[in-house]
């Protein structure tokens, strides 16, 4: 895959970016201390644009501070980078350098990412969020970290 564009949609982090070519390909650029470039590496900082792994075709992208997910064209939610607080959503606290899914039986619509936490909206119109929560970024009526998705208002 040719990592110079043109792009169909970009998104951006203090420290990261990714965009989507018009196939849905995925590429990301930038810092990647815990593996947010989601090409299977992890270290140092990427000045140019890395094919994400596994040749996944994604229909839109979220960047959150040290990590980033997508959403398939068949609806799957997938993340990559760090996962200390439960970021990835896949059920672990383990960082992981390519994609993993997202824990459940969800088909999102779209994901929207932020420093540490993620949210989706499903087919059927319910959300659903993951990771850090101790100030209720979750909106489950708790404050614990969440490294799956819960429905927001329980």
């Amino acid at each position: 895959m040719v990592a110079g564009g043109p792009w169909s949609a970009i998104h951006a982090t203090g420290s990261q970016s990714c965009a989507l070519d018009p196939a849905g390909a995925a590429f990301c650029w930038g810092d990647n201390e815990h593996g947010q470039a989601g090409d299977g590496s992890r270290g140092g900082f990427l000045a140019a644009p890395v094919a994400v792994s596994d040749g996944h075709v994604f229909a839109s992208l979220a960047a959150g501070r040290a990590f980033n997910c997508g959403v398939t064209t068949a609806g799957a939610a997938l993340c990559w980078g760090e996962n200390s607080e439960g970021s990835l959503g896949n059920g672990t606290f383990v960082e992981s350098p390519i994609p993993v899914a997202v824990a459940g039986d969800h088909s999102f619509l779209q994901v929207s990412a932020a420093d540490d936490h993620a949210c989706g909206v499903d087919d059927e119109g319910s959300a659903w969020c993951w990771g850090e929560n101790d100030e209720g970024h979750l909106g489950d009526g708790t404050f614990e970290n969440r490294n799956a998705p819960v429905r927001v208002g329980g």
